[in-house]
């Protein structure tokens, strides 16, 4: 019995190779756009598009997506820490520019020059002089 279906299914992959092999590519390229539109860059780079057109909670919600692919990368927190800004909202952007600081030394210049920013626009005089 099982010779049977082993020959069954042998000559049903030969009877339909090419159906198969079509499915499977199709399969296959389904797969890879999903990974590419659903990981850490492709959620950074939408963020930074929609922050240029000025759609700043469209930018919040992607920066925040690339940050739950890669938590502690402090180019998306700064990115996500500016459009906070942009927002008006002053005190989830400091923490967020605080937390890119942490985070690396490469952005560590721009974050705090930012977090001067941000402390200068809330009228904390004497905070935003310390950057």
């Amino acid at each position: 019995m099982a010779r049977l279906q082993k020959t069954n299914f042998l000559n049903f992959v030969k009877a339909y190779r090419a159906p198969l092999a079509l499915l499977s590519l199709v399969f296959g390229i389904v797969i890879l756009d999903y990974t590419f539109r659903h990981t850490f860059g492709s959620f950074y780079d939408r963020g930074v598009r929609a922050l240029n057109d000025g759609n700043v909670d469209r930018a919040i919600l992607h920066f925040n997506r690339a940050l739950r692919h890669q938590a502690s990368d402090p180019t998306a927190r700064a990115a996500l820490a500016l459009a906070y800004q942009r927002k008006g909202w002053g005190d989830e952007a400091l923490k967020q520019f605080e937390q890119a600081i942490r985070e690396s030394q490469a952005t560590l210049v721009q974050s705090y020059f930012n977090s001067g920013v941000v402390l200068e626009a809330k009228k904390n005089q004497s905070a935003g002089d310390q950057f």
